[in-house]
């Protein structure tokens, strides 16, 4: 599908494009070797563009930053999942996959390449969402990383308030693209009440050192929180642990 007709079916297409150093123009001081993946869209406007998390080898996981609107191109942070702050190797994406292509058996590794599986999920502004998928390619004889060609589907996995859909984690994929079933619209009123035992996990996960965008995770039980739900994580683990009722010590 042409951009123009992209632009006439009004879907936003987000494409993988490249991996690499983050942008000169992309305004952060602190430079300390982030890397990630370079975006295109070729359709309307898209927004909370998230990449997923993708495992490179059995344990060792990826994750990627939200970005929060792409018009036509965009950057997105990729870096090894619970790696500390300040570890300057969570970014080397490419060695990462040199290492699990190097224990491959012989056998495979002359089928030459190893790849595994990318994906970002997005909305467009009437908050239908859609899913973009892509093979990350590490070419050994070039030392270098390379996409594979961009599918599109819509998802239902999210509502159009944010919310993870009763359908689960792993919907059918669409039979075609186009637009999202709308979901009802969120009706104003009361905010959304957290359980205990939800706010609970995601007390223990911040204290065993998890980010703010994990505790999201789990105190609204999405795996995809929005942006504003990440925002809100601090303040509600404060609330909760100023009213937190211990349990007796009956020892």
């Amino acid at each position: 599908m042409s951009h123009q007709q992209a632009l006439t079916t009004g879907r936003p297409q987000i494409c993988f494009v490249d991996w690499g150093p983050m942008p000169e123009n992309d305004g952060i001081a602190l430079r300390v070797g982030q890397t990630g993946f370079y975006l295109a869209n070729d359709g309307i406007a898209a927004h909370e563009i998230t990449v997923e998390d993708f495992e490179i080898e059995p344990g060792v996981w990826f994750t990627g930053a939200t970005i929060s609107r792409i018009r036509e191109e965009g950057f997105a942070l990729v870096w090894r999942k619970g790696s500390p702050a300040f570890n300057i190797e969570k970014w080397d994406l490419l060695g990462y996959m040199a290492v699990a292509a190097a224990k491959l058996p012989a056998s495979q590794i002359a089928q030459v390449v190893y790849r595994v599986k990318v994906g970002a999920i997005y909305r467009d502004g009437f908050n239908d969402w859609y899913r973009s998928n892509a093979d990350l390619i590490y070419i050994p004889t070039q030392g270098c990383l390379k996409f594979g060609p961009t599918t599109h589907e819509t998802t239902d996995l999210r509502t159009s308030d944010g919310a993870q859909s009763p359908v689960g984690t792993d919907p059918e994929p669409a039979r075609e693209i186009g637009h999202a079933t709308p979901a009802p619209p969120r009706k104003r009123g009361r905010p959304h009440k957290i359980d205990v035992a939800l706010k609970e996990a995601a007390l223990s996960a911040r204290e065993r050192g998890e980010s703010w965008k994990e505790v999201a995770k789990l105190l609204y039980a999405s795996k995809f929180p929005r942006e504003q739900q990440v925002k809100n994580a601090p303040n509600i683990l404060n609330n909760y642990k100023r009213t937190r009722v211990h349990p007796p010590n009956n020892s």
